[in-house]
């Protein structure tokens, strides 16, 4: 999803892996955890697509489902994405460890500027760009310094996208679950 606003600075493109064995309770994209379902797309059909659909671009968000349960596709799209958007920083949700991602999936770890690690826990409080309070921040490059080394300013929100196949709610919702927002939506709309 191109120009997506909510999900670290400025105007990025938002990728969602499918395949999730975490299971998070409350989590707010439980149609990626099946890792038989969504549209496969080549690493090359991505960046192809983005050459298109973006003049300009500040970085790569990738949530999922699970990014490390894809490693190396999801490592391949980094380096591609890197040598096509170079001062663009990368920024990768996963529901495991930092210490987990470094021991398992170094390379793929060290290829990301940012990284929020740790499962959402459900009723917690949400902080700058994380949906509860437990998970962590790794700010990795100089880039993700400058940019995100200050979130004390730093809201959350939200984006709603609508297109031919549905709506999308991106970003980390304040006090509700996405799923909660959209159906609330639903009824005044």
């Amino acid at each position: 999803m191109a120009n997506v606003k909510t999900l670290g600075f400025g105007s990025r493109l938002g990728v969602w892996v499918q395949g999730c064995t975490i299971g998070c309770k409350g989590c707010c994209t439980v149609e990626s955890w099946d890792s038989g379902l969504g549209k496969k797309l080549s690493v090359d059909a991505v960046i192809a697509w983005t050459q298109t659909h973006l003049k300009a671009c500040d970085g790569l968000t990738l949530s999922g489902g699970e990014p490390s349960e894809q490693p190396q596709a999801v490592l391949e799209l980094i380096r591609a994405f890197k040598q096509h958007w170079r001062d663009s920083d990368v920024l990768l949700y996963s529901g495991r460890s930092y210490r987990y991602l470094l021991k398992n999936h170094r390379e793929l770890t060290e290829s990301c500027d940012i990284l929020i690690c740790g499962p959402f826990v459900q009723n917690r409080p949400t902080l700058a760009l994380r949906g509860s309070d437990n998970q962590t921040i790794h700010l990795q490059t100089k880039l993700a310094q400058q940019r995100y080394g200050d979130l004390s300013d730093h809201q959350n929100g939200r984006q709603f996208h609508i297109g031919k196949n549905g709506a999308l709610a991106v970003g980390i919702a304040e006090k509700m679950r996405i799923r909660e927002i959209i159906t609330e939506e639903n009824h005044h709309g």
